[in-house]
Order: C-alpha cells, then structure tokens, then sequence
C-alpha cells in the first residue's frame, strides 16, 4: 500500500470520524411532520425580511449550549485550570440538545437548509476544538500546571481574562466578530515574561498562540463565508452586520469591544 494511499485512507477516516454526529442528527434525530397540529394565528410585528420560521426557533437552543459551555470553561479555568473542565461533556450535550430539539422542529414544520448547515458547521467546529484543546489539556497541558505550581502566571491571568471576555462576548455577538488577532498582539505585547514559570511561560504563549492565530484566519472565512446564506442578503439589518463582521476582524477597536485586562 503506498503512503498517498495510507494517508488518503487516514483521512478519510477522519473526515467520516468528525462528520459522524451530523450524520446521526440527519438520519436518526428528525420526526415526521404531525398533522394533528393547526396552523397558528400568530402574527409577528417584524418586516418581512427579518422573519425567522417558527421551527427554526427551536434550532436557537443548540447555539445556546456552546455558549454555556465557554461560560463554564471561564468558570472551570479560574477554578481548577483548563486540564480539569470536562470537554466531552460540553461536546456530547451539544450534539444531544441539537437531536433533541431537531426532532421537534421537524414534527412541527420544515426546518431550513441554511440554519441546519449553520448548526452543523458551528457543532463540528467546537468539536473539533474541543476535542483538540481537551486532548491536549489534558495531558501536556497538565503536566506544566502541574510543574506551574497553584500560583497562576502571566499567561494564565490573561487567558483567562480572555475567555471571561469571550463567553460573555457570545451572548450578544456571534463568535467570527470576536477580535481573535488583536487579542493575540495584545497578548505578546502586555504579558511579562516570568522567568520564574518560565516552562508554563514558554509552553501558553506557543499554544495560546496557535489557538488565537487559526481562529482569526478561521473567523475570517466563516465571516466571508456567512453571507452565501439567504437571510444574510435579505434583511438592511443583517447586511450591516456582516459589514460590522469585516470590519471587527481588521479594525476590532472601532466596535467598542470591552477591555479584557
């Protein structure tokens, strides 16, 4: 067998591997349509062009779960430190809320194609993720906690404050506006180096920076990326906000983000 082949075939595997929980919620967690239910009578207030289906209202609790779980991994980090929050849980919940609720959308109506591939893309992300930064947390990550001592460095005080600020940034603003790239200049710019910690020092600053580093160019082609769907071109309201989206991934000052430090 030769190593295109081997590698073809890994993958492959991996491909099929991170695309497995949608498969299941597309194959096993929808219902058929209940057509003892009437048609409401509900009248929305709204233009047109920002209406949301009713189904697709359900769909709104998935996101929602992501959102509690950076809250608790905010909360997990000042705690214990990140080694000790339990990523599978927060992944497995998201993926179990999501069957759960899209099971009841689909007896209640037809759920859009655009909202269900927005829920796929943003589940598979914070799987993927989460299942990288809990492998590694929790193991060398781990080791220089450990190594650290119960007295968090500079780079840990930042991170944290970093994910204080994103989790509380989530409930307002979608995750692709968060300024990612001025974070990590910030980060080299106003963290000391502690020579005393100097193993944790060197170890957060190359993993922090990694992780800032791919979600920036990632923000921005999910940002991009976000207006091939239709609700983005329909609504005044919603083209500005994918121009803000632009805007806060080069100039993100200019949005009033508040200060992390």
């Amino acid at each position: 067998m030769s190593r295109w082949l081997r590698w073809a075939m890994f993958c492959a595997a991996l491909l099929l591997l991170v695309m497995a929980p949608s498969l299941w919620v597309e194959t096993s967690c929808g219902r058929p349509p209940d057509s003892s239910r009437g048609s409401s009578s509900f009248k929305s207030v709204l233009p047109i062009e920002d209406h949301r289906e009713l189904v697709n209202t359900y769909l709104t609790y998935p996101e929602w779960s992501i959102v509690h779980a950076y809250e608790d991994f905010a909360a997990v980090q000042q705690q214990r430190g990140e080694s000790a929050f339990r990523y599978a849980d927060a992944v497995t919940g998201y993926w179990r809320n999501f069957c759960q609720v899209y099971g009841m959308a689909t007896a209640r109506g037809i759920v859009s194609s655009d909202v269900r591939a927005m829920l796929h893309i943003i589940g598979v992300s914070f799987t993927v993720e989460f299942a990288i930064k809990g492998a590694y947390e929790k193991t060398l990550g781990y080791l220089t906690q450990v190594w650290r001592g119960e007295t968090p460095g500079a780079e840990d005080r930042f991170a944290l404050k970093v994910s204080q600020g994103y989790a509380a940034f989530l409930r307002q603003t979608p995750w692709y506006e968060f300024p990612f790239a001025d974070t990590l200049s910030r980060f080299w710019r106003e963290t000391p180096f502690e020579k005393s910690q100097w193993l944790r020092a060197i170890e957060r600053r190359v993993v922090l920076s990694l992780e800032w580093g791919i979600k920036s160019v990632y923000a921005r082609l999910i940002c991009r990326d976000a207006w091939v769907f239709p609700q983005f071109q329909a609504s005044p309201r919603r083209r500005w906000r994918y121009a803000v989206c632009l805007t806060s991934l080069t100039q993100p000052s200019s949005l009033g983000i508040r200060e992390l430090r």
